[in-house]
């Protein structure tokens, strides 16, 4: 894949805790001038980012219940309806996990649904981010099928947090896309780091790559 081709596809994750405004808008800018389909920051750095991107077209996500996903279904929704009403073109928002193994299901759609709606109403798009690493396969399926069908627009696999376990891998890519193939797009995050598992997961079925990595991974591709 060419290095046009995959910047596309490249999300780059700014969420380093303690980032200036000025630290943040200079991350943006280099992620626009690379040809990068977007950039993740806190929601506190959604205007800083919409601002430094200007024209460029380069669009700026955010997280809500990050990293754990066990915020109340009232907060995530409010948090997702901010951040797109502030310019953000979509929100990654963590799935409640001990509601999912509680078998909690009227919680877990609440905040799904809630969240797509607010995230639409806003012009923006919802991610559900399952963090597989907690997940057994049969999990990770049936819970991807619900993020779409209750209203997320992409599945991610997890956060980009540096204390998961583990890197997201070619399987729970190729799970989750089995699960949401023409309903949801499939979105990998999760310790990637080279352009070598960048491609592998891109061709098991995955749509997007986040990383705080994405620079370095995108200067390895290709001309």
């Amino acid at each position: 894949m060419k290095r046009a081709e995959l910047a596309k596809r490249l999300v780059a994750s700014e969420l380093a805790i303690g980032r200036t405004e000025q630290q943040v808008a200079s991350f943006v800018r280099q992620a626009a001038r690379r040809g990068m389909l977007g950039v993740c920051v806190y929601q506190n750095m959604v205007l800083t980012a919409v601002e430094a991107a200007g024209e460029s077209g380069l669009k700026v996500f955010t997280v809500a219940g990050f990293p754990s996903g066990i915020d109340m279904p009232v907060t995530k929704v409010s948090d997702v309806e901010l951040s797109t009403r502030r310019g953000a073109s979509g929100v990654a928002m963590g799935v409640n996990l001990s509601a999912w193994k509680s078998k909690d299901l009227e919680t877990l759609q609440e905040e799904l649904r809630g969240a797509s709606e607010a995230a639409h109403r806003g012009g923006g798009r919802l991610s559900a981010v399952l963090n597989t690493f907690q997940l057994e396969d049969e999990e990770a399926v049936q819970l991807a099928g619900l993020c779409a069908g209750w209203g997320a627009d992409a599945v991610k696999t997890t956060c980009g947090d540096s204390v998961i376990p583990r890197a997201t891998g070619i399987r729970d890519v190729a799970l989750i896309y089995g699960a949401v193939k023409g309903r949801a797009v499939v979105e990998a995050e999760g310790q990637i780091s080279t352009l070598e598992s960048a491609l592998a997961l891109l061709d098991a079925g995955a749509g997007v790559i986040y990383s705080s990595d994405a620079f370095s991974i995108l200067d390895c591709a290709e001309e």
